[in-house]
């Protein structure tokens, strides 16, 4: 075997026909194929003594599981292609600022929820550095982020769908 080939171009070529077969568009199937093998490397199936009957059923179920997480991420979260979407007109500095603050108003954040969201975002602090500045765990910080920026999510949902702007 050449030391520059690439031992997975069968498992590839095989998960990118998969996935053409389910439909899924070229970049979205690229996508999926790599997530597939990064499973299946990541679980230590590569170093497994499978046939290649076996390797390939056991891709197709990764791959299948993958599909369906995938589509139901993608639900949950309203993601939707941008293709064939109109350009959005590049809105004023100004006033996405203004929109901003008065988003972090509405939410009606407490001073150290705010402090928060401002060190993670605006300053860029990671979330280690976050979590020895708060003496917690970085999971913590974690979630209590996740459970901010739901709750501005929803505001600004209310707040878009308020005004039309949706």
């Amino acid at each position: 075997m050449d030391l520059l080939q690439d031992p997975y171009v069968a498992k590839r070529e095989f998960l990118a026909r998969l996935f053409r077969r389910l439909g899924c568009p070229e970049p979205q199937g690229d996508d999926l194929v790599q997530d597939v093998l990064l499973k299946f490397l990541e679980k230590g199936y590569a170093r497994l003594d499978l046939t290649e009957g076996q390797a390939g059923a056991l891709l197709a179920r990764i791959a299948y599981t993958t599909l369906i997480d995938r589509k139901r991420r993608n639900a949950r979260f309203g993601h939707r292609s941008l293709d064939g979407l109109p350009e959005a007109e590049a809105a004023p500095e100004r006033e996405v600022i203004r929109w901003v603050r008065e988003l972090l108003r509405k939410a009606a954040l407490a001073p150290d929820e705010l402090r928060l969201v401002r060190s993670r975002f605006v300053e860029g602090m990671s979330l280690a550095d976050l979590a020895a500045a708060e003496h917690c765990h970085v999971n913590t910080v974690r979630r209590r982020l996740g459970l901010l920026l739901d709750r501005l999510r929803r505001e600004a949902t209310r707040d878009l769908t308020d005004t039309g702007r949706r």
